[in-house]
């Protein structure tokens, strides 16, 4: 489940924070001033005077939350906070009737006709990654499959997403994950942050263009990847820091640390293996995980890990789990994987990021299902039409 960030919270509900008390800020290099990050992503948001912006993530960012919301009245605009928690979100399952799993999101759907735009930081504080991998994938699937037309509206309406974290954000749970120290992720966190984004638009925008103008890409990698899909006309959403006035759908997105190319495959063309070394899902590393297409659907997956519960969660996927449906190349060259971790970063400039399974949330797709995978890997050579844009993990000159 690396590598691949949603618009905007499909599972996650909100809830008003009751006490914002003792909260500190979430970890950051020493040089890093949050105020002025804030007021960046502001930017990025593109707010303007009178509009009205969501802000959400846990208590744990509340400060941060506050730096957004100046940022956001200094425009002019009206932000609106809501913070969860990871104890209200497991308490969802473990004490609300399954009854109310399909009931349509009423508050969401009024809540995105009223808003311009909503900005996410990612969880900074305690959280079991593990819960929802371990959670009754029904009921997550029937939650999931109900807060679709929700999204879709959200889409529809263009509003604009921007997500602060993009699968690294320097919280303890994640330094964990990755075996890294805290300190060690929130340097590679913040210096990736703290970019020239015009810089990546332009690498981005000449990485598109040399995907577009072909017909077909393949993905090789020494740990056994070798898959090739057709790229004629696909679908591309960019998020290398800004989002182009006139945005629509997806495209209305952008997660930071920026850096994604992100495109669909033609559908039915993917055919070959994807091989992950690691990858996750919830806190179970899938180790030499290997995934197995044919036009475009998946034959078989495996892994030598402990596939109980991504087994459960894919039988619950429903009609279009099994679909090749994501590619992700990374271009910020600020974003460097740390040695000898289990951090893979999907904006890292040369990474490749493959998934299958629902894109309505990533892409603007039409893939519905409720079930989505992908996993980021360094190391790779892609080529579109024999033409070489990745060798061996490292952008090709130009790209």
């Amino acid at each position: 489940m690396t590598g691949r960030f949603c618009l905007p919270m499909a599972v996650v509900s909100f809830a008003l924070a009751s006490s914002v008390a003792s909260l500190t800020a979430p970890v950051k290099a020493q040089s890093v001033d949050l105020n002025a990050v804030a007021k960046n992503v502001v930017q990025v948001a593109g707010v303007k005077e009178n509009q009205i912006i969501l802000l959400t993530s846990d208590p744990t960012n509340f400060p941060f939350l506050e730096d957004l919301a100046v940022a956001v009245r200094a425009q002019g605009a009206f932000p609106l906070i809501w913070v969860t928690s990871d104890n209200y979100n497991q308490r969802r399952y473990t004490e609300v009737p399954a009854k109310y799993d399909s009931q349509s999101p009423l508050l969401m759907l009024g809540l995105y006709k009223m808003i311009d735009a909503q900005i996410n930081v990612d969880y900074g504080g305690d959280q079991d990654f593990d819960f929802f991998a371990r959670a009754d994938q029904n009921r997550l699937a029937a939650q999931n499959k109900a807060f679709v037309p929700a999204l879709q509206l959200f889409l529809s309406m263009n509003r604009r997403y921007i997500e602060v974290g993009n699968g690294i954000f320097p919280s303890a749970p994640n330094a964990a994950l990755f075996g890294v120290s805290q300190s060690a992720l929130a340097d590679a966190f913040w210096t990736a942050m703290n970019v020239d984004y015009t810089k990546i638009q332009a690498r981005a925008d000449a990485l598109k263009s040399a995907i577009a103008a072909g017909s077909t890409m393949r993905v090789t990698n020494p740990n056994g990847t070798d898959i090739t899909f057709g790229v004629k006309g696909a679908r591309f959403v960019v998020s290398a820091g800004s989002i182009a006035p006139g945005c629509t759908a997806a495209t209305c997105t952008v997660a930071l640390p920026a850096g994604d190319l992100q495109l669909s495959p033609v559908p039915g063309t993917a055919s070959g293996k994807v091989v992950f070394d690691n990858t996750f899902w919830g806190k179970d590393n899938l180790k030499g995980f290997t995934a197995t297409f044919n036009a475009g659907k998946l034959v078989s997956m495996t892994s030598s890990g402990d596939m109980t519960k991504i087994n459960a969660a894919y039988a619950s996927g429903g009609e279009g789990r099994d679909a090749f449906t994501f590619v992700d190349l990374g271009v910020n060259d600020a974003l460097k994987d740390i040695p000898n971790s289990l951090m893979l970063a999907s904006s890292a400039a040369g990474s490749v990021t493959l998934g299958f399974g629902g894109d309505v949330g990533v892409l603007g797709g039409t893939d519905t299902s409720p079930f989505s995978f992908s996993g980021t890997q360094p190391g790779c050579t892609v080529t579109v039409d024999g033409k070489t844009i990745v060798a061996n993990g490292a952008l090709v000159a130009g790209m």
